[in-house]
C-alpha cells in the first residue's frame, strides 16, 4: 500500500511587499496499491494548511516552486503519523465491512393495500 500526499491547489496573495505568496495549500491524502477485497471503500483525507509569511530572504517565486519544495511545506505542517494511522484504521474497518456476509432483503407491499 502506498500513501500519496498531493497538493491540489495553492492560494496566493501579496504580502510583505511580495507578490504571489503561497498562503494556503489544499491537499489530499490517498491510498494506492491497496490489497483489499472488491467492494472495499478506500478512505482518503483532504484539507488545507496555512503557511507562514515569508521574508524577502526565504521567499520563493511562485513560478520557481517545485514539487519537492511544496511537498516539504505540506508534510512539515501535518501530523503525518496520525493521519496515516487514521487512514489505516479506516481501511481496516472498511475491509471488515466488505468481508462481512450480507443478508439479501426484499421489501414487499402487503397484498391488502
Amino acid at each position: 500500500m502506498n500513501i500519496n500526499y498531493e497538493v491540489a491547489m495553492m492560494d496566493t496573495a501579496s504580502e510583505n511587499g511580495l507578490a504571489n505568496v503561497v498562503k494556503t495549500l489544499h491537499y489530499r491524502i490517498t491510498l494506492s496499491d491497496v490489497d483489499a477485497p472488491e467492494g472495499t471503500i478506500i478512505p482518503f483525507k483532504f484539507g488545507t494548511v496555512e503557511l507562514d509569511a515569508p521574508t524577502a530572504e526565504n521567499f520563493t517565486n511562485y513560478g520557481d516552486l517545485d514539487y519537492l519544495t511544496v511537498h516539504t511545506w505540506l508534510k512539515s505542517r501535518l501530523d503525518c503519523d496520525r493521519l496515516e494511522a487514521e487512514l489505516q484504521y479506516e481501511l481496516n474497518a472498511n475491509i471488515e465491512i466488505a468481508n462481512t456476509p450480507k443478508v439479501q432483503t426484499t421489501s414487499k407491499i402487503p397484498n391488502w393495500l
